[in-house]
């Protein structure tokens, strides 16, 4: 694997981390119920080491010569990941 081929795949794993981070921040902020505190906080912790990864990454591609992605748009398009969906669940 030549140089360029590895900071785009670490490119790619950089944005996955950053969409990992979205959700689970997201997920943090708009759960609700009685045990939702202590999930949120779980979440927001496992956000922050993705984010810390992502920073890691970030460092190894400036390394490499290359430049993190920095739209949020390109970062959804070069990751692996699928789209998330969450459906509505009424509490019963």
């Amino acid at each position: 694997m030549d140089i360029g081929e590895l900071v785009k795949e670490l490119n790619t794993v950089y944005a996955e981390e950053w969409i990992a981070v979205y959700y689970y921040k997201w997920a943090a902020t708009v759960m609700s119920g009685v045990n939702s505190p202590p999930v949120a906080d779980l979440l927001n912790k496992i956000a922050g080491d993705e984010e810390e990864h992502a920073k890691e990454l970030a460092d190894r591609i400036i390394e490499l010569g290359g430049e993190p992605e920095k739209d949020f748009e390109n970062l959804y398009k070069i990751a692996r990941c699928r789209k998330i969906v969450f459906l509505k669940t009424r509490a019963t």
